[in-house]
């Protein structure tokens, strides 16, 4: 791990972000039960079924170039179905790929705000998607951060990286049981768009009234690439702060972002 990386991260660890409401880290917990790896996505309880099918995850995996899904601090499932595709945890792609350490903290700094601390000195995995150079990946590709304990936080970092003239589409859902009633998730995601590449995100929130979310994102775009995200947030959440950010750095490089979002009841 990288020492000074995580030096500012201790000093930023009391750190109140510059919006929105703070949030008490501590009152949250971190200890929860390891869940058991799935063979299928098909094989996830039927309690938990029609929250994935909330978020825009498809438990059949019908029309899917590859699927992720997390549940709590707990990796269950992970397949890429496409060549050109790569799709595992953040972990373990740290732990297979040295040029990995490259990509993390760049987009965004550790030492933002204190959600973006506790990231990384208590990361729980996160999704770790690539396309390689060339390859397009027209069907989408479904990753999922599940919550189904109580008072948990979850502490992810997702990197998503569409290599020179590759094309991928993402659907992500971030969903909590119907069962939870309070959790907080801090995500920190990272896009790297390069020369030539297209990354076409939808993003699906699928949270309950009790539920915190302190999303931390930021795309970085090289020549000729193209990066467009589609946020959808319907139902009750309790707080949400975000602030994505896209650097367009290269030639021609383009944006779009579309966000759906309707506030109920207290939130």
């Amino acid at each position: 791990m990288n020492k000074e990386i995580i030096e500012r991260a201790q000093r930023a660890k009391a750190k109140k972000a510059l919006l929105g409401e703070d949030v008490d880290i501590e009152y949250y917990t971190t200890e929860t039960n390891e869940h058991d790896v799935l063979a299928s996505l098909d094989d996830i309880s039927e309690d938990y079924g029609q929250d994935l099918l909330d978020a825009g995850i498809e438990p059949s995996e019908k029309d899917r170039s590859g699927s992720f899904l997390q549940r709590d601090r707990s990796v269950i499932f992970s397949r890429a179905k496409y060549p050109g595709l790569e799709l595992m945890g953040t972990t373990d792609a740290i732990k297979k790929y040295d040029w990995l350490k490259e990509y993390l903290w760049k987009a965004i700094p550790v030492d933002m705000d204190k959600y973006t601390a506790e990231v990384e000195l208590d990361q729980t995995h996160g999704y770790f998607i690539r396309s390689e150079a060339g390859s397009k990946v027209t069907m989408p590709v479904q990753s999922c951060l599940f919550i189904t304990s109580d008072k948990i936080r979850q502490n992810v970092h997702n990197i998503v990286i569409a290599e020179e003239n590759s094309e991928l589409h993402l659907i992500t859902g971030c969903s909590v049981s119907h069962t939870v009633n309070s959790a907080l998730h801090l995500g920190v995601s990272e896009f790297y768009v390069k020369k030539g590449a297209k990354i076409t995100f939808t993003m699906v929130h699928n949270w309950g009234g009790g539920v915190e979310v302190r999303p931390r994102s930021a795309v970085v775009i090289e020549d000729d690439g193209v990066y467009i995200s589609n946020y959808i947030l319907v139902t009750p959440v309790k707080s949400l702060q975000m602030f994505p950010t896209t650097y367009c750095v290269g030639r021609n490089a383009r944006a779009t972002s579309q966000s759906i979002v309707y506030a109920t009841n207290d939130a």
